[in-house]
């Protein structure tokens, strides 16, 4: 199990850029923010899992099973997602959207390393020397953004197509078939060079979700 250890944070806006800064360097992480939403109650301003001890990857089939199987393996901290098309494991169902990314349905793992940062209290979960990595973090360097390509949006439907869609679906909600649906279409760009970091960032300034998440899983 990790070892907890806790520290006291003088500019947590600084501190929380340091810490998006320093996710770089891994290959798999998961940071999640609440953008200082007022919870009630919040657990956390800010959680970052990096590193990987140990994972799962799975398509629909038998993934909730492997995933109970993993977890009782590894009773730490687990980060990750469950996709869409894990519907196929529970209903009779079956989709064949064209899928432009190809994540896993189903992908967790055990970070080496969490750090909790709520207030001017940061504590750090992990096997590895929690001083080492808190001086790094501190003198890592400053967050810049990365400028990148000028990106363009398409649509994945056309007009044409997008209309007929949605009269089938008046149609229908007309026959009781369903009384509410939601109806989505992706918008995207090919080939795109981006820095993640500085999108989730310019993303959060200008719209501070408070179920905010940018998660690396390989390439």
């Amino acid at each position: 199990m990790k070892k907890t250890t806790t520290f006291v944070i003088s500019d947590f806006t600084s501190f929380r850029l340091k810490m998006l800064n320093w996710s770089k360097q891994f290959n798999i992480f998961c940071l999640l923010d609440n953008n200082a939403y007022h919870f009630d109650v919040p657990q956390f301003e800010s959680l970052l899992a990096v590193g990987c001890n140990a994972s799962l990857q799975d398509n629909a089939g038998n993934a909730f099973e492997s995933l109970k199987e993993f977890s009782s393996h590894h009773q730490d901290w687990l980060f990750g997602h469950l996709a869409y098309d894990l519907k196929n494991e529970t209903a009779p169902l079956q989709s064949r959207n064209f899928d432009g990314i190809g994540f896993k349905d189903i992908h967790f793992f055990v970070p080496e390393t969490v750090l909790q940062l709520t207030g001017q209290t940061l504590t750090i979960f992990s096997e590895a020397n929690a001083n080492l990595l808190f001086d790094e973090i501190i003198t890592g360097e400053e967050y810049k953004e990365v400028a990148g390509d000028i990106v363009t949006i398409h649509n994945r439907f056309s007009q044409a197509d997008y209309i007929k869609s949605i009269q089938k679906i008046q149609q229908h909600i007309l026959r009781g078939d369903c009384y509410e649906l939601n109806f989505c279409q992706e918008f995207y760009s090919s080939g795109a060079e981006i820095c993640p970091r500085t999108v989730y960032q310019r993303l959060i300034q200008l719209s501070p979700s408070p179920f905010a998440a940018l998660y690396r899983a390989g390439e």
